[in-house]
């Protein structure tokens, strides 16, 4: 739910900008209107949520520029907003996986039992 609302809140800035032919915000912008500890959400992931609306801006603007003009903006309200934790792989085999909650698992025992049942 807070992803959600960090990516609304860089739509609402992006949005502000683009109706009042100011400027548009940036990377700088957006982590000033996100900056705070509002969110109950590392400080990382946040900016991770910023770099991907402001991805979604450059890719909405460079099919616009080509001429698709039906490509729209980030405009939507998000209930949700997946989160992608980094440094978790699935094929780290012989190597342990961490969750952010602590959890560990050697993926080649679960491949190992998995081979052992089928």
């Amino acid at each position: 739910m807070d992803a959600a609302k960090v990516w609304e809140t860089c739509r609402n800035v992006h949005f502000k900008a683009r109706k009042t032919n100011a400027l548009w915000p940036g990377r700088g912008e957006n982590q000033e209107a996100t900056a705070g500890g509002c969110y109950v959400l590392h400080a990382q992931m946040v900016q991770q949520i910023f770099r991907a609306f402001d991805a979604a801006v450059e890719v909405a603007r460079r099919n616009r520029r080509d001429g698709r003009r039906e490509i729209r903006y980030p405009y939507k309200d998000k209930r949700f907003f997946p989160l992608m934790l980094a440094g978790l792989t699935n094929g780290n085999k012989g190597k342990a996986n961490r969750s952010p909650y602590g959890a560990r698992r050697i993926v080649s025992d679960i491949a190992a039992s998995r081979l052992a049942f089928a």
